[in-house]
């Protein structure tokens, strides 16, 4: 099972794509952005969608250097040395956990989407 995080949807909220960092911090895209722009500012990491972190298995759906964060869906900020790494119960509570703590945070602080690149 993937990790799940059910939120309210407000109408007038706008959807982005959730990066959740090592640091417990989140980022937040307002339109499809591509993998390889988001990893130039963190060397030797990668990014995983939340639908691909199974307990017993290695993660899985790893965004390739083309592909794009897509709009509502939530995504992690991983080291490299993770990639060959089965996951472990501990491992996905430390991320629901994480996920968790930074979509409240943001809620409460009700911050401004991240601009993109240039």
């Amino acid at each position: 099972m993937g990790i799940c995080i059910s939120s309210s949807h407000d109408e007038n909220s706008v959807r982005t794509a959730n990066l959740i960092l090592m640091d417990g911090s989140i980022r937040e895209f307002s339109q499809p952005l591509r993998n390889n722009k988001i990893l130039r500012e963190y060397p030797g990491h990668f990014i995983c969608s939340s639908d691909g972190l199974y307990i017993g298995k290695n993660i899985s759906e790893v965004l390739h250097e083309d592909d794009q964060l897509q709009l509502g869906q939530l995504y992690f900020l991983l080291p490299r040395r993770k990639l060959e790494y089965v996951v472990t119960e501990s491992d996905m509570a430390a991320l629901f956990l994480k996920a968790n703590s930074a979509i409240k945070q943001r809620k409460r602080n009700n911050k401004r989407v991240q601009p993109l690149f240039h």
